[in-house]
């Protein structure tokens, strides 16, 4: 088995996700790795659909993000295939870190590939990494890819 003969691209296709692809399509191509392509449609906070907010309107909102979500890796992944890699692409659900480390245990990926936010201080601290989690429980290497937001 060669050794990153499986790339697990993690997207929430921000700009900064955006921006990384090439740099993942270039590591791919020269390493001839399978790309697994991942997003991960975090659910609405539940509280919202108990204390106000109609149940209806929160399955509208999550039947909006799936179908996107969808949407947008299926054009991912066909633009991808364009360039001429091997790709698989999912929409999983969940709390993202979890989710990209789940999927990766579960196809044997050898390396990670995400991008940051660029973002510090409070909003970090608020919003949380996905990065950071991912780096801190994955059990293969992960490239992470620094954007910066201006």
């Amino acid at each position: 088995m060669k050794k990153y003969s499986s790339i697990l691209f993690a997207t929430d296709f921000s700009d900064c996700a955006q921006k990384a692809v090439e740099s993942v399509v270039d590591l791919a191509s020269a390493l001839g790795s399978t790309l697994h392509v991942v997003n991960v449609v975090e659910p609405i906070d539940v509280y919202a659909t108990r204390y106000g907010t109609e149940q209806t309107l929160y399955y509208e909102l999550m039947k909006q993000m799936r179908t996107g979500a969808h949407a947008d890796i299926d054009k991912l992944s066909t633009d991808l295939r364009a360039k001429g890699l091997q790709v698989i692409a999912t929409v999983r659900e969940g709390k993202p870190a979890d989710e990209i480390v789940s999927y990766a245990r579960e196809h044997n990926i050898s390396l990670i590939c995400l991008s940051t936010h660029g973002w510090t201080g409070f909003k970090h601290l608020m919003l949380g990494s996905t990065a950071e989690k991912v780096l801190r429980h994955a059990d293969c290497p992960v490239f992470v890819i620094r954007c910066s937001q201006s």
